[in-house]
């Protein structure tokens, strides 16, 4: 899902808690930053693949990745292994429902997430790319969907 559109959904989400159930501003920005910054993980893959953290360079290898990907046929999409992305899984909510017994923070992020998670299912759900869900529901899943398969990696 486009960045805008997890931008919009965690506002709404944002001021909803705050206006109708109480939330502090200080929860309802946590919620909000918390469903747009699981998209961190992007960044991480991005960098250990170039070694590079410039803004301008990431944005430009993923519309490039992007674009190539969407230019394959849908089969030939299969053959690739499906990204890691550790932010995005079951296994980090579970971290996040556990910490958050310890720390109400920690609830605020798991919202935020959750919220993020289930908007990226919708946007997977009605796409082209149904095989790829793996990678935004469990890691352990996507890693072990992904053995046998080649990497999709572009050249710069």
């Amino acid at each position: 899902m486009l960045p805008r559109w997890h931008i919009l959904s965690g506002f709404i989400l944002s001021f909803s808690l705050c206006y109708f159930f109480s939330f502090s501003l200080f929860a309802g920005l946590i919620v909000f930053l918390s469903s747009i910054f699981i998209d961190l993980d992007y960044v991480l893959v991005y960098y250990l693949e170039k070694k590079d953290l410039h803004p301008k360079n990431f944005f430009y290898w993923w519309n490039k990745k992007h674009e190539v990907w969407k230019s394959l046929q849908k089969e030939e999409r299969k053959n690739f292994k499906s990204p890691q992305r550790i932010l995005h899984g079951v296994e980090f909510l579970i971290i996040l429902l556990i910490f958050s017994k310890i720390n109400v923070f920690f609830w605020w992020i798991f919202l935020g997430v959750i919220l993020h998670l289930i908007f990226d299912l919708i946007d997977f759900g009605l796409g082209e790319d149904k095989h790829l869900i793996c990678s935004k529901t469990s890691q352990l899943w996507t890693f072990h969907k992904n053995k046998g398969k080649r990497s999709f990696v572009i050249s710069s």
